[in-house]
């Protein structure tokens, strides 16, 4: 399946968190199906994979605290992508691959931070990094 948007940080990351989406979207959907369960068989895959092939994208759009995730057609998927506030270099695009990026460096710099017993004593270094991954891993997209 082709991305809409590959350079956009939603994008990646909607697919680093691919089963995540999955597991939540059953876990949604068990209000409306309390023992839902799916059953996917490789005629269900060729179906998909047909569809995909003709005109189908899965679009992934992110709010202020959500991800709205939704299967559309070719002409609908580019027109949410030309939304400027989609665009990579846009503001929030930006920041969202910062703090992405701040995701990936938090646990290495949590294990450097455990292994001080006095802080007074800490690298400065060290410290400004971690303070920096915690405002990015607390910052809210703009909307």
């Amino acid at each position: 399946m082709d991305k809409l948007n590959p350079g956009h940080p939603m994008s990646q990351f909607a697919e680093e968190n691919a089963v995540k989406f999955i597991a939540c979207m059953i876990w949604k959907l068990r209000a409306y199906c309390p023992n839902l369960s799916v059953e996917l068989t490789t005629q269900d895959m060729s179906e998909l994979a047909n569809v995909f092939a003709r005109d189908a994208v899965v679009a992934f759009r992110g709010g202020k605290d959500s991800i709205t995730l939704q299967l559309v057609d070719q002409r609908t998927g580019e027109a949410l992508v030309a939304d400027p506030a989609l665009d990579e270099n846009s503001p929030n695009a930006v920041m969202m691959g910062k703090m992405m990026e701040a995701r990936k460096r938090a646990p290495a710099v949590a294990d450097l931070l455990l292994q001080y017993h006095n802080v007074s004593v800490a690298d400065v270094e060290l410290m400004e990094e971690a303070a920096d991954i915690l405002k990015l891993l607390t910052w809210e997209p703009e909307e």
